[in-house]
């Protein structure tokens, strides 16, 4: 935590140092006058006036880590005007102007960033948004105290899953719904966050978070869906019997729970054998696990990647809710370039598309044993006799899921599984922004005592 320390003491400097004048397009004092733009309309502009330090021990300027300034207005959403001005080289400039002209004149947004590298390329140490009144004579200037922004968090103590979307009822108001903030050590959730344990950057400009609600609060935000992904290959037939009534007695204990989740499911073998979507009808969910049979699985491997992916993008999801998927094998994984050929995914493109579709995989395997990887013949033994096999237990680690032991009945109590605890663990956070339609990147930082212990990156759109 001391580079963070480090970095909010040295931006805090930059703030009182960035100093923002609105004046005519010519600039200068006197009487106030109309600037013309070359489309004749009226105009006025706004300029920055960027304190650089004449030495590196200027404490009261911009620190030497700041590379670039930038600014840029907005109105109505669209970026109309923006311009970068460089750290000039050897400091051999106390100051330096940053114009933005020939704007409408009336109400704008301008937000301010400070990059750690020239050309605004790097990461932004500090950044600012405020409402201004574009006029067409000289104002008076006005200083620009830049926020911090947080570092990235280097090691994540937790995973963090989940989706950011407007409200429909009020489309000002965004919402981040979390899966719960599960331990990378421990894999238990993390509780009793508030609106102080989080912080918001939309594109690098903070965003006050006003809610914060553990799903857990109420019966009426405690949603989820949960996608049972099951091998059904000749190497089940001993367990298949057992993990038949290990589903269907989980969703009866599911069915009594206060909490509104719906259940769905993916058979596959060496292939994606076929998809029953999410439902609230726990009487149709047991009849399609109770119909599975074990049968095929040309070797000892099998495509757990493509019924984990046809989960992911064959299910109907809802948006807002907890989102998990369970997968039961006895078997490794085929992945993309083990020279099969059954799949062309990766384990990491896989968890990759899991965090960012905020769904946090558990997985019941022979895997949780200790064996991540297994070796095994496979159908290339006249090139190669063995092939190291990862197991899905290496992406339920990944994505902050837990991993279970599948004995060799199949028989194996998933009510154990602390499923319910994750629905009541989830958080839904709250801020407020103009709705543009517009792509936004969102970075959410969770606090823990003050310092930062986990960061993400969500892609938006509103």
């Amino acid at each position: 935590m001391l580079r963070q320390r480090l970095s909010i003491k040295v931006i805090a400097v930059i703030g009182s140092l960035v100093g923002l004048v609105l004046a005519g397009c010519g600039g200068g004092g006197g009487a106030r006058s109309s600037a013309v733009s070359p489309s004749g309309d009226r105009t006025g502009s706004v300029r920055l006036l960027v304190r650089w330090p004449s030495l590196a021990t200027d404490s009261r300027a911009i620190p030497v880590g700041t590379g670039s300034v930038s600014a840029a207005l907005r109105v109505g959403g669209d970026a109309i005007a923006t311009e970068t001005v460089n750290r000039p080289a050897g400091d051999t400039s106390p100051t330096s102007e940053l114009t933005l002209g020939f704007l409408p004149i009336g109400p704008a947004t301008l937000q301010v960033r400070a990059y750690d590298e020239p050309n605004a390329g790097g990461a932004v140490l500090a950044s600012k948004e405020l409402g201004i009144e574009v006029r067409p004579g000289p104002n008076d200037p006005v200083r620009v105290s830049l926020d911090a922004v947080s570092p990235p968090v280097e090691d994540d103590m937790y995973v963090i899953g989940g989706s950011v979307t407007p409200n429909p009822a009020d489309p000002s108001e965004i919402l981040i719904g979390l899966n719960a903030l599960l331990g990378k050590t421990d894999g238990q959730p993390l509780n009793g966050l508030t609106l102080n344990d989080f912080r918001v950057y939309e594109d690098d400009i903070e965003r006050p978070v006003h809610s914060v609600v553990q799903t857990g609060s109420g019966v009426s935000t405690t949603s989820a869906d949960i996608a049972f992904v099951l091998d059904v290959t000749s190497s089940m037939d001993d367990e298949i019997d057992g993990v038949r009534h290990s589903v269907i007695a989980f969703a009866q204990h599911i069915e009594a729970q206060s909490v509104n989740v719906r259940l769905g499911g993916v058979s596959f073998r060496d292939y994606v054998d076929e998809s029953f979507d999410f439902t609230d009808d726990y009487d149709a969910f047991r009849s399609w696990v109770g119909n599975l049979y074990s049968y095929g699985g040309d070797d000892t491997p099998e495509n757990d990647l493509d019924a984990i992916m046809a989960a992911l993008g064959g299910l109907s999801w809802r948006p807002g809710v907890q989102r998990m998927i369970v997968v039961i094998t006895d078997a490794p994984m085929h992945f993309a370039g083990d020279g099969d050929g059954y799949t062309d995914y990766s384990v990491s493109e896989v968890v990759d598309s899991l965090l960012s579709a905020g769904i946090v995989l558990h997985s019941v395997s022979n895997g949780s044993r200790g064996r991540s990887h297994r070796e095994c013949a496979n159908r290339g033994a006249t090139r190669r006799t063995r092939q190291s096999y990862p197991d899905v237990s290496e992406i339920a680690q990944s994505t902050g899921g837990l991993a279970m032991d599948l004995p060799g009945s199949g028989y194996v109590d998933l009510t154990t599984l602390p499923l319910r605890e994750i629905v009541l663990s989830g958080y839904v956070v709250k801020y407020r922004a103009v709705p543009t339609g517009r792509d936004h990147e969102i970075r959410l930082v969770v606090l823990l005592g003050g310092d930062a212990v986990a960061d993400r990156n969500f892609a938006a759109h509103y």
